[in-house]
């Protein structure tokens, strides 16, 4: 143990369950979609869905629109799996 709480990432990872915290993980290396298929035993169908599903449960867990904009400031965050919009305060509330 470090001493550093985990990051947002790893928060959000808890709240998934098993089987879609290893395909999200999967998923944030890079990988792609039909390797992401064989290895679950999914259809490349469903792990677009959950591509979808996945990045939109990631945008509510840190406050984002489905356009990328801050909840609370309207900041624009650029990435789908984004950092949250923390005004270097180290709070998710901190801008809204």
């Amino acid at each position: 143990m470090n001493g550093r709480s985990p990051g947002p990432f790893a928060n959000w990872l808890r709240r998934l369950s098993r089987r879609n915290r290893r395909i999200a993980q999967f998923l944030a290396l890079g990988n792609r979609t039909s390797d992401t298929a064989r290895k679950f035993k999914v259809s490349e169908g469903r792990v677009s869905q959950l591509r979808r599903e996945l990045a939109e449960s990631w945008r509510a867990f840190v406050g984002m629109s489905r356009r990328g904009r801050c909840l609370g400031c309207d900041l624009i965050v650029s990435l789908a799996f984004g950092p949250p919009c923390y005004h270097g305060t180290g709070r998710p509330d901190s801008c809204a």
